[in-house]
């Protein structure tokens, strides 16, 4: 979704831009002319995985021998750039755990183990961005906070309905769907639902459908991704997040915006009936739009290049 945004936006500025992706992600961005490379993805024999795709990042890097490489989540390309003195931008909401201070309490081990996985995709960065819907301190000098760009599709607001969206992803979200119908809420569910009762209607996931949803919705009740809370937020409509327990990320995503006071922030894995009674008295108030003041990810990367352009 941010290389939907972001690549046109440098194609405009005058920028050559080679498009490398991998695995789901090939089919939204063919029009963009992506060039498939396999995706690295956590699993077994890691290391000797990283190995061939740094080598093939490498050669692939040596032959186009581009000015800066931009990197969202990926390593080994952000490695191959370093090896041959490429300058780099990484891009990512999860880097948050490595470049700013957390205004939450966080254990010791998860903010360890999240910082670890955030700096192994960041810390060969010249530049960090760090992809985020609320306003966060980076103590690190190289890193700034950007928000998701807004979507066109998300640029005008639709006329509400008295519908629920649910963005339940790969989470079950089934018993949250379960008890918010039996409390007489009309449901528009995006992703799995387990035997939803008779009534609620089951989508498939659909940017286009999706938006669309969003822009009519009453309030949203979906997993704690940031770009689902920006966009909700941005058109004001009140989030109950439910955050899996194994999702650190995401549970800090949740508390965030809980603190921001546009959200209800529950456990995924089980039923919280004051979490829904908290929801449902946010819906029955307005919900003012939240748009951060810090820049967006375009924003952000045009005046990353502009620095870099100096040290080339």
């Amino acid at each position: 979704m941010r290389a939907l945004s972001l690549v046109p936006m440098l194609r405009a500025h005058g920028h050559e831009v080679h498009v490398h992706s991998g695995g789901d992600a090939v089919a939204m961005l063919c029009k963009l002319k992506g060039v498939e490379v396999d995706c690295l993805r956590p699993g077994p024999r890691l290391a000797p995985r990283f190995a061939a795709r740094m080598a093939a990042d490498h050669r692939a890097l040596r032959r186009l021998r581009p000015d800066v490489v931009i990197t969202d989540g990926d390593a080994p390309s952000l490695h191959a750039a370093a090896s041959l003195r490429i300058p780099s931008i990484a891009v990512g909401h999860g880097l948050l755990f490595a470049h700013c201070r957390l205004p939450i309490e966080l254990s010791f081990r998860q903010r360890l183990r999240e910082a670890l996985n955030a700096a192994s995709a960041s810390w060969l960065a010249r530049r960090v961005i760090v992809v985020h819907f609320g306003e966060l301190d980076c103590f690190d000098p190289r890193a700034v906070v950007a928000r998701p760009d807004p979507r066109p599709d998300l640029a005008t607001d639709g006329a509400r309905s008295d519908a629920l969206v649910v963005y339940a992803g790969q989470a079950d979200l089934s018993e949250y769907v379960r008890e918010l119908h039996r409390r007489g809420h009309r449901l528009v569910v995006f992703g799995r639902a387990a035997s939803p009762p008779e009534g609620v209607e089951v989508q498939a996931p659909d940017v286009t459908r999706f938006a669309t949803a969003l822009r009519e919705a009453r309030g949203v009740v979906g997993t704690a991704g940031s770009n689902l809370i920006a966009e909700s937020a941005t058109l004001g409509r009140p989030l109950l997040l439910l955050a899996p327990a194994h999702m650190v990320e995401q549970q800090v995503n949740a508390r965030l915006a809980e603190r921001g006071a546009f959200a209800v922030a529950a456990s995924a894995e089980q039923v919280d009936i004051g979490a829904i009674e908290r929801f449902e008295a946010m819906l029955e108030r307005e919900v003012p739009k939240n748009v951060p003041p810090n820049q967006t990810v375009s924003e952000a990367v045009l005046e990353c290049l502009a620095e870099l352009a100096t040290t080339i």
